[in-house]
């Protein structure tokens, strides 16, 4: 069962919203040099496991409310905690729209170290973990560092490589050194600009106007969601984080995945994913399978009802 988009908002704030409510902690993983990590952490009534949630980049833990409910009914635990530079944790740089990241180690081993955390506060569960996009990636390279941590590894649209427009990825890697080497590491991507609050449905990562409007209304009422652009430094270490994932990375799996791949994906490209599942695949046939979900877009997780159903189940069957 899942919330349909007839009468989406008024569902999550009637039903949704006060269920999480009653299980929702709140709390700041100290990092070093000062940086702190928010996450959100979701109590299941009688766990079975628990579900480490990596979100993408500009996201937040709100909006995963209707998923981290999917998870809590199911009987897991959820923790949500924000990547650096996203929504209430630390932050690089003073603009409040740009995501910025001197080398995505940080993002994993945060996110790693939030896995530490939870999985001291619920000794003997599994830890699962979910990654969507950019989390995605960073799940990767976690599930990669650290085999012993993480019981199954879902990645959703991961960003292996992301999108690059009309720019050639070779192009794209022969560039940026010379921004960075310019001083301009810290300075908008080309094409990236301030949020101004002008994102339009048509042209977001999700084919459900509901679920869009949803997040759209909790993101326009907080600065702190309003994230809206990368840095060069920061497509800099997405080149090197596809490096790792593809040379190294993949190696060093071994849980097993499911890998879910958009067919309308605008964000993050197919081929990578494609390679980094067959090379897991001839490593170690059957560990990780790799699903093609037919008119989604990036956001399968916020996909129309018909879409969401059976990817909902293919993740919760994957759990048991």
């Amino acid at each position: 069962m899942i919330i349909k988009e007839q009468n989406f908002m008024e569902q999550m704030e009637r039903i949704v919203e006060p269920y999480l409510a009653k299980r929702r902690k709140e709390s700041f993983l100290e990092r070093d040099s000062g940086r702190n990590i928010f996450c959100a952490f979701y109590q299941a009534d009688e766990p079975d496991g628990i579900v480490l949630i990596s979100h993408g980049f500009t996201e937040t833990a709100d909006k995963y409310h209707e998923l981290a409910y999917y998870f809590l009914k199911a009987g897991f635990h959820v923790c949500v905690p924000e990547h650096l530079g996203h929504g209430r944790s630390s932050r690089l740089v003073e603009d409040p729209s740009l995501v910025h990241v001197e080398d995505y180690h940080t993002y994993v081993e945060d996110l790693l170290a939030a896995a530490s955390e939870v999985k001291g506060f619920c000794p003997g569960l599994p830890l699962y973990l979910f990654g969507h996009s950019m989390g995605g990636g960073i799940a990767a390279c976690a599930a990669a560092g650290a085999p012993d941590t993480f019981a199954k590894l879902i990645l959703s649209s991961p960003m292996i490589r992301p999108q690059t427009g009309r720019l050639p990825w070779t192009a794209v890697k022969a560039i940026i050194p010379f921004k960075l080497k310019a001083r301009k590491g810290r300075d908008y991507l080309s094409g990236h600009r301030p949020n101004d609050n002008s994102e339009n449905f048509e042209e977001s990562g999700t084919s459900s106007k509901p679920r869009f409007d949803y997040y759209q209304k909790k993101r326009q009422r907080e600065p702190l969601f309003q994230m809206n652009g990368a840095t060069n430094q920061w497509l800099s270490e997405a080149i090197h984080m596809e490096h790792y994932l593809l040379s190294e990375g993949w190696k060093q799996i071994q849980i097993p995945i499911l890998l879910f791949q958009a067919e309308n994906d605008t964000f993050v490209c197919p081929s990578p994913q494609e390679q980094f599942a067959r090379q897991i695949h001839r490593q170690t046939p059957g560990l990780i399978r790799l699903v093609r979900v037919p008119d989604a877009k990036h956001e399968i997780y916020n996909s129309t009802d018909d879409i969401l159903a059976p990817y909902i189940a293919k993740i919760l069957a994957f759990l048991q």
